[in-house]
Protein backbone atom coordinates (compact mmCIF):
# COMPACT_ATOMS: atom_id res chain seq x y z
CA UNK A 1 0.00 0.00 0.00
CA UNK A 2 1.02 3.73 -0.11
CA UNK A 3 1.40 3.90 3.76
CA UNK A 4 3.38 0.63 3.36
CA UNK A 5 5.52 2.06 0.93
CA UNK A 6 6.14 5.60 2.72
CA UNK A 7 7.75 3.32 5.44
CA UNK A 8 9.88 1.48 3.33
CA UNK A 9 11.35 4.70 1.68
CA UNK A 10 11.60 6.80 4.93
CA UNK A 11 12.48 5.05 8.13
CA UNK A 12 10.83 6.32 11.15
CA UNK A 13 7.99 7.61 9.26
CA UNK A 14 5.37 8.29 12.13
CA UNK A 15 3.03 9.77 10.15
CA UNK A 16 2.84 6.96 7.60
CA UNK A 17 2.39 4.38 10.76
CA UNK A 18 -0.33 6.64 12.27
CA UNK A 19 -1.86 6.68 8.57
CA UNK A 20 -1.50 2.87 8.46
CA UNK A 21 -2.79 1.87 11.67
CA UNK A 22 -6.05 3.86 10.65
CA UNK A 23 -5.99 1.98 7.36
CA UNK A 24 -6.20 -1.46 9.08
CA UNK A 25 -8.68 -0.20 12.14
CA UNK A 26 -10.65 0.92 9.37
CA UNK A 27 -10.77 -2.45 7.94
CA UNK A 28 -11.43 -4.48 11.56
CA UNK A 29 -7.88 -4.74 12.72
CA UNK A 30 -7.67 -2.97 15.84
CA UNK A 31 -5.02 -4.85 17.35
CA UNK A 32 -2.76 -4.26 14.21
CA UNK A 33 -3.88 -0.64 14.35
CA UNK A 34 -2.93 0.35 18.17
CA UNK A 35 0.68 -1.50 17.28
CA UNK A 36 1.08 1.23 14.67
CA UNK A 37 -0.21 4.55 16.83
CA UNK A 38 2.35 2.87 19.32
CA UNK A 39 5.01 2.96 16.73
CA UNK A 40 4.20 6.42 15.45
CA UNK A 41 4.36 7.47 19.67
CA UNK A 42 7.80 5.80 20.07
CA UNK A 43 8.88 7.60 17.50
CA UNK A 44 7.40 11.37 17.73
CA UNK A 45 6.60 11.04 21.61
CA UNK A 46 5.45 15.03 20.92
CA UNK A 47 2.72 14.21 17.62
CA UNK A 48 -0.80 13.99 18.98
CA UNK A 49 -2.60 12.66 16.35
CA UNK A 50 -1.70 8.97 17.13
CA UNK A 51 -2.32 9.29 20.60
CA UNK A 52 -5.60 10.24 19.77
CA UNK A 53 -5.96 7.83 17.03
CA UNK A 54 -5.13 5.48 19.61
CA UNK A 55 -7.70 6.79 22.05
CA UNK A 56 -10.25 5.70 19.38
CA UNK A 57 -9.19 2.30 19.09
CA UNK A 58 -9.30 1.79 22.86
CA UNK A 59 -13.06 2.99 23.00
CA UNK A 60 -14.15 0.56 19.90
CA UNK A 61 -12.47 -2.17 22.56
CA UNK A 62 -14.63 -0.80 25.33
CA UNK A 63 -11.18 -0.21 27.05
CA UNK A 64 -12.67 3.50 28.87
CA UNK A 65 -10.17 4.35 31.22
CA UNK A 66 -6.81 3.43 28.58
CA UNK A 67 -8.64 5.24 26.27
CA UNK A 68 -9.36 8.51 28.42
CA UNK A 69 -5.57 8.36 29.16
CA UNK A 70 -4.95 8.38 25.53
CA UNK A 71 -7.02 10.72 24.87
CA UNK A 72 -5.53 13.19 27.76
CA UNK A 73 -1.70 12.75 26.57
CA UNK A 74 -2.99 13.93 22.94
CA UNK A 75 -4.72 17.19 24.36
CA UNK A 76 -1.48 17.78 26.69
CA UNK A 77 0.28 18.04 22.92
CA UNK A 78 -2.28 19.67 21.10
CA UNK A 79 -4.66 21.58 23.89
CA UNK A 80 -7.08 23.11 21.02
CA UNK A 81 -8.07 20.11 19.57
CA UNK A 82 -11.47 20.39 19.03
CA UNK A 83 -11.32 16.78 18.37
CA UNK A 84 -9.64 15.41 20.78
CA UNK A 85 -11.95 17.43 23.28
CA UNK A 86 -14.72 15.81 22.07
CA UNK A 87 -13.27 12.16 21.66
CA UNK A 88 -12.55 12.93 25.79
CA UNK A 89 -16.13 13.89 26.47
CA UNK A 90 -17.49 10.96 24.37
CA UNK A 91 -15.46 8.83 26.61
CA UNK A 92 -16.31 9.90 29.82
CA UNK A 93 -20.21 9.83 29.20
CA UNK A 94 -19.37 6.26 28.31
CA UNK A 95 -18.11 5.98 31.76
CA UNK A 96 -20.58 7.85 33.29
CA UNK A 97 -19.00 10.93 34.57
CA UNK A 98 -21.30 12.91 33.13
CA UNK A 99 -20.37 16.31 35.08
CA UNK A 100 -17.08 15.91 33.58
CA UNK A 101 -17.77 15.03 29.62
CA UNK A 102 -20.35 18.21 29.61
CA UNK A 103 -16.94 20.58 30.44
CA UNK A 104 -14.95 18.74 28.05
CA UNK A 105 -17.76 18.48 25.15
CA UNK A 106 -18.94 22.22 25.93
CA UNK A 107 -14.84 23.15 25.35
CA UNK A 108 -14.93 21.03 21.84
CA UNK A 109 -18.06 23.16 20.93
CA UNK A 110 -16.34 26.67 22.32
CA UNK A 111 -13.01 25.34 19.53
CA UNK A 112 -15.29 24.66 17.20
CA UNK A 113 -18.95 25.82 17.12
CA UNK A 114 -20.05 23.19 14.05
CA UNK A 115 -18.91 19.80 15.71
CA UNK A 116 -22.06 18.46 15.17
CA UNK A 117 -20.97 14.95 17.03
CA UNK A 118 -20.08 17.25 19.93
CA UNK A 119 -23.52 18.55 20.09
CA UNK A 120 -24.64 15.47 19.98
CA UNK A 121 -22.93 14.11 23.03
CA UNK A 122 -23.20 17.05 24.90
CA UNK A 123 -27.16 16.47 24.45
CA UNK A 124 -26.77 13.11 25.56
CA UNK A 125 -24.80 14.05 28.50
CA UNK A 126 -27.29 16.70 29.64
CA UNK A 127 -30.30 14.55 29.21
CA UNK A 128 -29.05 12.40 31.42
CA UNK A 129 -28.58 15.13 33.75
CA UNK A 130 -32.13 15.95 33.50
CA UNK A 131 -31.41 19.13 31.76
CA UNK A 132 -34.06 18.70 28.64
CA UNK A 133 -34.27 21.92 27.59
CA UNK A 134 -30.26 22.17 27.03
CA UNK A 135 -30.13 18.89 25.60
CA UNK A 136 -32.87 19.97 22.95
CA UNK A 137 -30.49 23.07 21.95
CA UNK A 138 -28.10 20.82 21.19
CA UNK A 139 -29.27 17.95 19.32
CA UNK A 140 -31.06 20.64 17.25
CA UNK A 141 -27.72 22.48 16.44
CA UNK A 142 -26.71 19.16 15.76
CA UNK A 143 -28.90 18.76 13.07
CA UNK A 144 -28.83 22.32 11.82
CA UNK A 145 -25.17 21.65 10.94
CA UNK A 146 -25.98 17.95 9.71
CA UNK A 147 -29.45 16.91 8.97
CA UNK A 148 -29.04 13.63 8.14
CA UNK A 149 -28.24 13.09 11.37
CA UNK A 150 -30.42 9.71 12.53
CA UNK A 151 -29.48 9.45 15.92
CA UNK A 152 -29.75 13.49 16.73
CA UNK A 153 -33.20 13.66 15.40
CA UNK A 154 -33.99 9.86 17.57
CA UNK A 155 -32.45 11.11 20.69
CA UNK A 156 -34.32 14.62 20.21
CA UNK A 157 -37.57 12.61 19.86
CA UNK A 158 -36.88 10.77 23.47
CA UNK A 159 -36.25 13.98 25.54
CA UNK A 160 -39.40 15.40 23.60
CA UNK A 161 -41.29 12.13 24.63
CA UNK A 162 -39.86 12.63 28.13
CA UNK A 163 -41.33 15.84 28.47
CA UNK A 164 -45.08 14.34 27.61
CA UNK A 165 -44.62 16.13 24.06
CA UNK A 166 -46.05 12.68 22.10
CA UNK A 167 -47.14 14.07 18.79
CA UNK A 168 -43.48 15.92 18.22
CA UNK A 169 -41.74 12.98 19.50
CA UNK A 170 -43.77 10.62 16.92
CA UNK A 171 -42.90 12.95 14.16
CA UNK A 172 -39.07 13.20 14.86
CA UNK A 173 -38.88 9.07 15.83
CA UNK A 174 -40.59 8.75 11.89
CA UNK A 175 -38.08 11.24 10.50
CA UNK A 176 -35.10 9.43 12.14
CA UNK A 177 -36.31 6.58 10.21
CA UNK A 178 -36.98 8.20 7.04
CA UNK A 179 -32.68 9.28 7.21
CA UNK A 180 -32.10 5.71 8.67
CA UNK A 181 -34.26 2.47 8.39
CA UNK A 182 -32.06 0.61 9.86
CA UNK A 183 -31.60 3.06 13.20
CA UNK A 184 -33.03 0.63 15.89
CA UNK A 185 -33.43 2.89 18.82
CA UNK A 186 -36.08 5.05 16.84
CA UNK A 187 -38.02 2.03 16.20
CA UNK A 188 -37.81 1.28 19.66
CA UNK A 189 -38.48 4.69 20.92
CA UNK A 190 -41.64 4.91 18.05
CA UNK A 191 -42.73 1.21 19.73
CA UNK A 192 -43.08 3.01 23.05
CA UNK A 193 -45.20 5.97 22.39
CA UNK A 194 -47.26 3.52 20.39
CA UNK A 195 -47.85 0.68 23.49
CA UNK A 196 -48.81 4.47 25.36
CA UNK A 197 -51.32 5.07 22.83
CA UNK A 198 -52.85 1.45 22.88
CA UNK A 199 -51.86 1.35 19.09
CA UNK A 200 -50.53 -2.32 19.48
CA UNK A 201 -50.48 -3.37 15.56
CA UNK A 202 -48.19 -0.75 15.31
CA UNK A 203 -45.80 -0.87 17.48
CA UNK A 204 -45.74 -4.75 17.42
CA UNK A 205 -44.43 -3.73 13.93
CA UNK A 206 -41.69 -1.31 15.61
CA UNK A 207 -40.51 -4.03 18.00
CA UNK A 208 -40.12 -6.49 15.28
CA UNK A 209 -38.22 -4.40 13.33
CA UNK A 210 -35.82 -4.21 16.30
CA UNK A 211 -35.25 -7.42 17.06
CA UNK A 212 -34.53 -8.25 13.54
CA UNK A 213 -31.84 -5.84 13.76
CA UNK A 214 -30.90 -6.70 17.10
CA UNK A 215 -32.04 -9.98 17.82
CA UNK A 216 -30.57 -10.13 21.59
CA UNK A 217 -32.44 -6.83 22.52
CA UNK A 218 -33.78 -8.05 25.56
CA UNK A 219 -36.33 -5.12 26.17
CA UNK A 220 -37.57 -5.12 22.75
CA UNK A 221 -38.57 -9.15 23.59
CA UNK A 222 -40.61 -7.26 26.54
CA UNK A 223 -42.36 -4.49 24.70
CA UNK A 224 -43.02 -7.27 21.87
CA UNK A 225 -44.58 -9.26 24.63
CA UNK A 226 -46.95 -6.04 25.45
CA UNK A 227 -47.65 -5.53 21.93
CA UNK A 228 -49.01 -8.68 21.94
CA UNK A 229 -50.96 -9.20 24.32
CA UNK A 230 -52.50 -5.84 23.79
CA UNK A 231 -53.55 -7.66 20.28
CA UNK A 232 -54.87 -10.62 22.47
CA UNK A 233 -51.83 -12.61 20.74
CA UNK A 234 -51.09 -14.28 23.67
CA UNK A 235 -49.67 -17.12 22.62
CA UNK A 236 -46.95 -15.33 20.99
CA UNK A 237 -46.86 -12.93 24.07
CA UNK A 238 -45.87 -15.58 26.17
CA UNK A 239 -43.00 -16.59 23.34
CA UNK A 240 -41.96 -13.12 23.74
CA UNK A 241 -41.93 -12.98 27.13
CA UNK A 242 -39.69 -16.52 27.22
CA UNK A 243 -37.87 -14.84 24.08
CA UNK A 244 -36.68 -11.94 27.00
CA UNK A 245 -36.09 -14.00 29.63
CA UNK A 246 -33.69 -17.11 27.97
CA UNK A 247 -31.63 -13.75 27.45
CA UNK A 248 -32.10 -12.28 31.14
CA UNK A 249 -33.44 -14.62 33.49
CA UNK A 250 -34.10 -12.36 36.07
CA UNK A 251 -35.96 -9.83 34.67
CA UNK A 252 -38.61 -9.04 37.42
CA UNK A 253 -40.80 -7.58 34.36
CA UNK A 254 -40.34 -9.86 31.94
CA UNK A 255 -41.41 -12.55 34.62
CA UNK A 256 -44.22 -10.72 35.95
CA UNK A 257 -45.60 -9.75 32.51
CA UNK A 258 -45.23 -13.45 31.37
CA UNK A 259 -47.50 -14.65 34.58
CA UNK A 260 -50.42 -12.08 33.59
CA UNK A 261 -50.22 -13.57 29.76
CA UNK A 262 -50.33 -17.11 31.33
CA UNK A 263 -53.36 -16.31 33.77
CA UNK A 264 -55.05 -15.09 30.77
CA UNK A 265 -54.86 -18.41 29.10
CA UNK A 266 -55.76 -20.35 32.54
CA UNK A 267 -52.36 -21.73 33.12
CA UNK A 268 -52.73 -20.67 37.09
CA UNK A 269 -49.73 -22.62 38.16
CA UNK A 270 -47.45 -21.26 35.60
CA UNK A 271 -48.57 -18.22 36.31
CA UNK A 272 -47.75 -18.26 40.02
CA UNK A 273 -44.44 -19.67 39.43
CA UNK A 274 -43.29 -16.43 37.23
CA UNK A 275 -45.03 -14.13 40.03
CA UNK A 276 -42.65 -15.74 42.49
CA UNK A 277 -39.90 -15.41 39.95
CA UNK A 278 -41.02 -11.46 39.66
CA UNK A 279 -40.74 -11.05 43.34
CA UNK A 280 -37.28 -13.43 43.49
CA UNK A 281 -35.81 -10.42 41.74
CA UNK A 282 -37.32 -7.77 42.46
CA UNK A 283 -39.25 -8.33 46.71
CA UNK A 284 -41.37 -5.72 46.75
CA UNK A 285 -42.98 -4.99 43.13
CA UNK A 286 -46.63 -4.01 44.70
CA UNK A 287 -48.65 -5.00 41.00
CA UNK A 288 -46.90 -8.91 41.07
CA UNK A 289 -47.64 -9.02 45.37
CA UNK A 290 -51.27 -7.81 44.44
CA UNK A 291 -51.78 -10.86 41.06
CA UNK A 292 -50.56 -13.32 42.97
CA UNK A 293 -52.35 -12.80 45.73
CA UNK A 294 -55.43 -12.56 44.05
CA UNK A 295 -54.55 -15.80 41.98
CA UNK A 296 -54.03 -17.62 45.56
CA UNK A 297 -57.40 -15.82 47.00
CA UNK A 298 -59.54 -16.73 44.25
CA UNK A 299 -58.57 -19.42 42.23
CA UNK A 300 -61.14 -22.45 42.35
CA UNK A 301 -58.54 -25.13 42.17
CA UNK A 302 -58.26 -26.36 46.10
CA UNK A 303 -54.57 -27.29 45.29
CA UNK A 304 -53.94 -23.43 43.68
CA UNK A 305 -55.96 -21.42 46.65
CA UNK A 306 -54.16 -20.58 49.29
CA UNK A 307 -55.85 -17.88 51.39
CA UNK A 308 -53.36 -17.60 54.09
CA UNK A 309 -50.27 -17.09 52.09
CA UNK A 310 -52.99 -14.37 49.66
CA UNK A 311 -53.53 -11.75 52.91
CA UNK A 312 -49.64 -12.20 53.59
CA UNK A 313 -48.77 -11.19 50.14
CA UNK A 314 -52.03 -8.94 50.06
CA UNK A 315 -50.62 -6.75 53.24
CA UNK A 316 -47.12 -6.40 51.48
CA UNK A 317 -48.10 -4.95 48.67
CA UNK A 318 -49.90 -1.78 51.04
Amino acid sequence: SLFRHALAVTRDNYIAYNNLGLYVAEHGELERGKKYYRLAIEIAPNYAPPRNSLGTALVQQKKYEEAIAAFESALSLNPRSAEIEGNLGATLYCLGKYDEAITHLREAIRLNPEHSMAHFNLGNALMQKDRLEEAIEHYRTALQLNPRYGEAQSNLALVLAKQGKRDEATAQFKQALVIDPALWPAHFGLGGLLIDQGRFDGAAEQFSEVLRLQPKHEPAWVQLGTARAGQRKLAEAVEAFSAALRIKPDDAEAHYRLAMALGSQHEAKEAIRHYQEALKALPEFPEALNNLAWILAANPDPQVRNGQEAVRLAERAC
